[in-house]
């Protein structure tokens, strides 16, 4: 018996079987790697609080300080307006530290809230109300200190900050409108942090669905599951 010719019998198919097992393993991972884009602006490459310029805004009666960075960047240091918010009767890291609750029944009666809470009375000097965040997206979300722009909180395209009554651009609420404590927006479903600028149509995609990347979730995006959590 020649055994050369039986032996290449045998590794042929089993070499073409394992080409064949890597090509399929190879799809899926080419699919989710595309689905895993992260949506990024220019580097500012800003390694301190020192390279940032800060401007100054005011708006109506309301004033603060603005300044940004590219999306998909990670943030390396607090600026000093953070820093100044932070130094109150505890510190960030201090807060690290205190419990927040096991469930949506005993959060609010835990150290974490409680902190956060009085930090938050002694911080605010005003509290927007619903109308009232639209402008302010000019300074929240633009692109590169230009107030005439922003970018859409889930696909990072860029659009105009005039409000058109809806048409291009409205406001996202993170945590469903129709799960607030209150629905008249006069209290967390009119907090400019957890209501972003999204085009139209990504808002009505979510709709008031939880996110995940199962059928029957919303997938926000790689570039901002991150926000989302500690929205």
């Amino acid at each position: 018996m020649n055994h050369t010719k039986t032996i290449g019998r045998r590794i042929l198919p089993a070499l073409l079987a394992a080409l064949m097992l890597a090509a399929l393993l190879a799809f899926p991972i080419s699919i989710l790697a595309a689905s895993e884009t992260v949506v990024t602006t220019e580097p500012t490459g800003y390694t301190k609080a020192e390279d940032v310029v800060y401007k100054e805004f005011s708006d109506s009666d309301i004033t603060g300080v603005m300044n940004w960075g590219a999306r998909g960047e990670d943030c390396v240091f607090l600026s000093p307006y953070a820093e100044a918010y932070y130094d109150f009767d505890i510190s960030y890291k201090a807060m690290t530290y205190l419990q927040g609750g096991t469930s949506q029944l005993d959060a609010h009666m835990s150290d974490l809230y409680a902190a956060l809470r009085d930090m938050m009375i002694q911080r605010h000097t005003h509290v927007t109300d619903y109308g009232e965040t639209r402008p302010l997206y000019a300074y929240t979300d633009c692109v590169s200190n230009e107030p005439s722009q922003l970018v859409s909180f889930y696909s990072g395209q860029m659009h105009t900050s005039a409000w058109d009554g809806g048409a291009t651009w409205n406001r996202e609420h993170t945590w469903p409108n129709s799960k607030c404590i209150n629905t008249n927006k006069t209290k967390d479903s009119a907090d400019i942090m957890m209501l972003r600028p999204t085009l139209k149509s990504e808002n009505g995609s979510r709709g008031n669905k939880s996110y995940g990347e199962s059928n029957g979730y919303f997938d926000p995006g790689a570039s901002v599951r991150g926000d989302c959590a500690r929205i």
